[in-house]
């Protein structure tokens, strides 16, 4: 369990007011609402400034993607590797499947795009990232992960679908992430 300690804010009347009425939609107490709100600035918001990244509708997306064909999916993922091994090696120092991993559980989990989870099968753990923008986005992600995988040295066993990309990565590789 991770430690917490008391820290006083002061904030305007008017973001105050804003975070009490998020906070109840929400059905959360405002403690949890903020620090859910602070961790996901930190985790993905701080990374799309970083990387010069902008976020998009989902229904958008998956309308471009429909337009695509899937060697045209492949084409972009493969594109998009070299700008995030870039990424990588900018944001830890160096380029390796770890940070790769890091990388693709801020942006899915933090950013709201997929549901991501390892599940620990001894020797090896399955990387799920479970989302809801079909079976083109499935490619483009599990072509841009194999693709910057391989570059960090890692070749993983992978599975797709329309709503679930699946990595069996070994167990070195998912500590500490």
């Amino acid at each position: 369990m991770v430690k917490s300690s008391p820290v006083s804010f002061r904030f305007g009347e008017d973001l105050l007011e804003q975070l009490t009425k998020e906070s109840r939609k929400a059905d959360l107490p405002m403690n949890s609402f903020v620090e859910r709100a602070l961790r996901r600035y930190l985790g993905y918001i701080s990374l799309v400034e970083k990387l010069d990244m902008v976020t998009i509708n989902k229904g958008t997306l998956t309308f471009i993607l429909q337009k695509l064909t899937d060697d045209e999916v492949v084409e972009c993922a493969r594109d998009s590797a070299e700008r995030f091994y870039e990424s990588v090696s900018f944001l830890d120092g160096e380029y390796t499947a770890k940070g790769v991993l890091r990388l693709f559980v801020r942006g899915f989990k933090d950013g709201g795009w997929a549901t991501v989870e390892f599940v620990n099968e001894g020797r090896a753990f399955n990387f799920r990232i479970k989302h809801s923008v079909g079976m083109k986005w499935s490619l483009y992600v599990s072509t841009l992960m194999e693709e910057m995988l391989k570059r960090a040295g890692l070749t993983v066993e992978m599975k797709r679908s329309a709503g679930l990309v699946t990595l069996k990565i070994p167990s070195d590789v998912v500590m500490d992430i």
